[in-house]
């Protein structure tokens, strides 16, 4: 009997890197929920999706952040990664616990972060 295939949100409004972290993370056997290009299109998904986890960019542009989709996922208990080019300490919303990966990450970080997450 095979496992299920994961599924993993993206959400990140800068499209080529959007579509090359799908395509990434596809190659790697999971489902790719998105990509989100947008705060509403994230919420969207986050409220609609069943999701196994997530790649989080941090600013989505037009001054809007993924803060609440973060929040929203972690209500339903999904683990979660953040890709930005921001430092750690620059992101007041992530929790200690989660993962900060500059953008871009390399294919073996990128496929080290989501086998944890969706574990």
């Amino acid at each position: 009997m095979s496992l299920p295939v994961r599924r993993v949100l993206i959400v990140e409004d800068e499209v080529i890197l959007a579509l090359d972290f799908s395509d990434a993370v596809a190659e790697l056997g999971y489902h790719i929920i998105g990509p989100a290009l947008s705060l509403d299109e994230g919420m969207r998904l986050a409220r609609s999706e069943s999701i196994d986890c997530a790649l989080l960019d941090v600013n989505l542009g037009h001054g809007q952040t993924s803060q609440p989709i973060a929040e929203a996922l972690r209500q339903q208990g999904v683990r979660l990664a953040f890709l930005t080019a921001y430092d750690r300490e620059q992101i007041a919303f992530a929790n200690e616990d989660e993962t900060v990966m500059r953008k871009p990450p390399g294919l073996a970080v990128l496929h080290h972060v989501i086998d944890f997450l969706c574990k």
